[in-house]
């Protein structure tokens, strides 16, 4: 389900604090990171955000609520970013199957105020 502002990367691959997955993507302003884990087998994840020229942003994505192996983060900023490093927390062994980077206009990390009736 990859569009114009949202890139999905395949992962299927097994983690922990030592091996994570990495992978580069066509430079981007990230607004939200999503994470799809094995409910099974899924871990606390640290995910490593950078630009290649030194520019780094580490996050903590949160789990979902009653989503199992689902991971999700805003993302701050006005920097662009062209890799990703996903590990976990901890040394726990995880199998990420995919990461999903979502950028563009609209799309900020404040939801709209209610509109009010006239």
């Amino acid at each position: 389900m990859s569009g114009k502002n949202i890139v999905e990367l395949v992962a299927d691959k097994e983690i922990d604090g030592q091996e994570g997955f990495e992978a580069t993507f066509p430079p981007m302003h990230v607004h939200e990171l999503m994470l799809l884990m094995d409910p099974r087998q899924s871990g606390p994840p640290i995910v490593v955000l950078s630009d290649g020229a030194g520019v780094t942003k580490e996050v903590h994505p949160l789990p979902l609520r009653g989503r199992e192996g689902r991971y999700s983060a805003q993302i701050s900023g006005d920097a662009s970013y062209s890799k990703v490093r996903v590990t976990t927390a901890r040394d726990i062994v995880a199998q990420l199957q995919k990461v999903k980077l979502i950028s563009g206009a609209g799309h900020s990390g404040v939801p709209p105020a209610p509109s009010k009736p006239v």
